[in-house]
């Protein structure tokens, strides 16, 4: 394995510096493309997946036959950028990368990469930028990766900090939901990411749950507005230089499909009771109402009535796909494939972990797990798999891909620092903290509570400091906070 410091002039030079032999089962070689030239045409004509003014449909159509099945594996298993970026000290500024790590990552894990790192931006930048130039310019089609980070009330990797999900929904206020939920994708954008997962949309319904406060609360109707909401602010506007038939620039990612909330005992991914009258009015009310156009759900680790939601084929089918004629890009969570193999017990090998999964669920495999769908290639050219549910899967994969124009435009932006952190953003944040905020009433001294309160209790690692908000008039500080010291009181707490 070799480090490698990159200038940034050389990016757009070649990676790939030995060509491996390509293995083409499943490429059609009998349409209009030459199987040892697949990306371009063979009357010299370019492939409609390449023109931004094609509809999006003839574009995926297009694309999909010129696949191998490795390459159509690699689109529907998440990678990672640790694979060729050291992204372990979140103080750490070197821009390198590993080569060979690069090479192996987009050849086996190439249609989403995670990326949700605690790391400088402008280290960050230069690993997407590494990582969609070997794409784009460095693989037979070109095919730009969608890259990923957690985004509940803002994005992981140092965006402005919202309040929890329960919180925004304590605000009552969609408009705010909504303008909120855009600043985290006017943030994001900027530093190459397209995919974001959030909102979920999960019933806390089992407060012993620990999970609680990333809903929006036990309501499905106000759920089901604060998720809408939401994901109209994740996904609404374009990226630049998009084509003419992108709809959007953000792929809002709703989860955890679906019941996942109210786990039996309030463990996190215990099984969760219920029928199909519970099912459809409480727990897919959120997901019909937010989510029918969002560009990506993730589905639950729980099982539902003894089914596993990620191979409950009446739930991922004949509810989503064609009652509610879902069309995008459909993942499990990290790790959860394996789980029909360690929890559920319905499969003892990744092969058979792997085929229940991608021909019931139509769906990606989420790294955090043993990458079963690894097992797929083999598994098409024996016959046991069928290659139809895993075309399926990819088309859902690419329609995502080219809703959010990424062909055309898969990269950070050079000026990403003007939208991060910006003073407009912090006044619509101080505007939710204090809508956030619920005032009980203490009705006929329900709580014994004495109305001279003397002193009152600060307990935990951050009691001793107070952060307040950099003041708007002084614009030499608007990336500073000022700390000041409060005491903590030496008074135990009135009873």
């Amino acid at each position: 394995m070799r480090l490698l410091v990159v200038p940034v002039l050389l990016w757009l030079e070649r990676i790939f510096v030995a060509a491996e032999p390509v293995d083409l089962t499943g490429v059609r070689d009998e349409l209009h493309f030459h199987v040892h030239a697949r990306a371009t045409n063979k009357d010299g004509s370019g492939p409609v997946y390449k023109d931004p003014k094609a509809p999006i449909e003839d574009r995926v159509n297009d694309l999909l036959p010129r696949m191998t099945i490795q390459e159509k594996v690699a689109q529907i298993i998440q990678g990672d950028m640790n694979g060729w970026m050291d992204l372990t000290d979140p103080l750490d500024d070197t821009k390198t990368f590993n080569q060979s790590g690069l090479e192996d990552m987009m050849s086996t894990k190439a249609g989403s990469i995670w990326g949700g790192y605690l790391v400088p931006w402008d280290k960050f930048v230069y690993g997407v930028n590494i990582g969609q130039r070997c794409l784009m310019d460095n693989t037979t089609l070109g095919i730009p990766a969608m890259f990923q980070s957690e985004g509940l009330h803002g994005f992981t990797n140092n965006g402005t900090t919202w309040p929890s999900p329960i919180g925004l929904a304590a605000s009552f206020n969609t408009d705010l939901v909504q303008k909120a939920a855009a600043t985290i994708a006017d943030e994001a954008e900027g530093l190459g990411f397209s995919q974001i997962f959030a909102p979920v949309l999960d019933l806390s319904r089992e407060l012993r749950w620990g999970r609680v406060e990333e809903n929006f609360g036990e309501d499905p109707f106000l759920t089901g507005e604060m998720g809408h909401a939401y994901v109209t602010g994740l996904q609404s506007g374009k990226r630049r230089d998009a084509s003419s038939t992108a709809a959007a620039r953000m792929a809002s990612t709703c989860k955890h499909f679906a019941a996942f909330g109210s786990p039996q005992g309030g463990l996190n991914i215990a099984q969760v009771t219920g029928g199909e009258r519970e099912l459809r009015t409480m727990y897919l009310k959120p997901f019909n109402r937010a989510c029918v156009q969002s560009l990506a759900i993730m589905t639950a680790y729980s099982s539902y009535d003894g089914i596993p939601a990620i191979a409950n084929y009446h739930l991922l089918n004949e509810i989503l796909r064609q009652e509610w004629g879902y069309k995008y890009w459909v993942t499990t969570d990290a790790g959860s494939v394996d789980l029909l193999i360690t929890l559920h017990g319905t499969c003892d090998t990744r092969e058979c972990a792997a085929k229940t999964a991608v021909e019931n669920g139509i769906s990606g495999e989420m790294g955090g797990g043993t990458f079963t769908y690894l097992t797929l290639p083999d598994q098409v050219k024996a016959g046991s798999v069928n290659v139809s549910a895993i075309d399926e899967t990819v088309k859902a994969m690419l329609r995502t891909k080219f809703t959010l124009g990424l062909f055309e435009n898969p990269y950070p932006y050079d000026d990403y620092l003007t939208s991060l952190r910006t003073l407009e953003t912090r006044d619509l944040l101080h505007q939710m903290e204090q809508e956030a905020i619920v005032l009980l009433e203490n009705r006929n001294n329900l709580l014994p509570l004495n109305t001279d309160i003397g002193s009152v209790a600060l307990i935990g690692p951050q009691a001793d400091r107070v952060t307040v908000r950099a003041p708007r008039a002084a614009p030499a500080e608007t990336d500073h906070q000022h700390h000041y010291t409060a005491s903590r009181s030496s008074s135990p707490p009135h009873p």
